[in-house]
Order: structure tokens, then C-alpha cells, then sequence
């Protein structure tokens, strides 16, 4: 018996007969995130003196499952953009945690439309050298 190729037609069934199962695991992680950020600022608030700041366990969070579960790095700091506003991060824990400081910036002042921010606009830029020399 000879292999029949599939045609695009057959790839595009299989492809929309695997979409459900995708979207669902999708789900599950995106909700297993929301009640981790949760957890943690629900203990923030309870913490003893001492403890890290809200915005660091919460920067902790969102890089576990950027790592871990491969969630949209936009989606999950939008989602924590909630909790982090009871402090400013500073640009070295930004660093640390791997999160970009214009995108961090902008959940701190509350925009929502962090999809529209790649992450080459978040990455700062480096400053070139004066380009003929000439005192100002």
C-alpha cells in the first residue's frame, strides 16, 4: 500500500481538532498565574516586618511562569500590574528579575495595552557619543 501525502485541507483539520485542547491548557495556565499573584500579595499584606517589598515577590512570580509555564510575558505583567503599585521597582531588580524597565514602567502607571509594547521598546537603548566631537 502507498503513503498518501495530506493534503493542506487534511493539516488544517487536524490543526482546528487540536485548537480546543490548546486553548484549554492555555486557560488553565493563565488561571493557575492570576491565583499564584494573588496568593502571594494576599500574604504580602499579612507579612511580618522585613519581608521584601509586594512588587519583588510579584516580580518573582511573573518570572516563574515566564520561565515555567512559557505564559506571554505581556499578559502576565499586565495581570500583575495590579499588585505591583504599592511600590516603584528600581531598574537593578528589573534587571534581575529579566523584566524590561519601559514595560515595568508602564504597568506602574497603569496602561493596560502592554500587547502593543515589544520587547525591543523594552529594552533600553544605548546613548551614542557626540558625533563630531564640537564642545556644546
Amino acid at each position: 500500500m502507498a503513503f498518501i501525502e495530506p493534503t493542506e485541507q487534511d493539516r488544517a483539520n487536524a490543526r482546528s481538532r487540536q485548537l480546543p485542547h490548546a486553548l484549554e491548557s492555555q486557560l488553565a495556565v493563565r488561571t493557575a498565574a492570576i491565583a499564584k499573584i494573588s496568593e502571594l500579595a494576599d500574604a504580602r499584606f499579612q507579612a511580618a516586618p522585613g519581608d521584601p517589598p509586594l512588587w519583588e515577590t510579584t516580580f518573582a512570580a511573573v518570572a516563574h511562569y515566564r520561565k515555567h509555564r512559557k505564559v506571554s510575558r505581556d499578559w502576565i505583567e499586565a495581570t500583575a500590574g495590579a499588585v505591583i503599585k504599592a511600590g516603584a521597582p528600581s531598574g537593578p531588580t528589573c534587571d534581575r528579575f529579566g523584566i524590561g524597565r519601559a514595560t515595568m514602567q508602564q504597568v506602574m502607571a497603569g496602561h493596560e495595552s502592554l500587547a502593543m509594547l515589544t520587547d525591543a521598546e523594552s529594552k533600553p537603548k544605548k546613548k551614542g557619543v557626540a558625533g563630531n566631537g564640537a564642545a556644546a
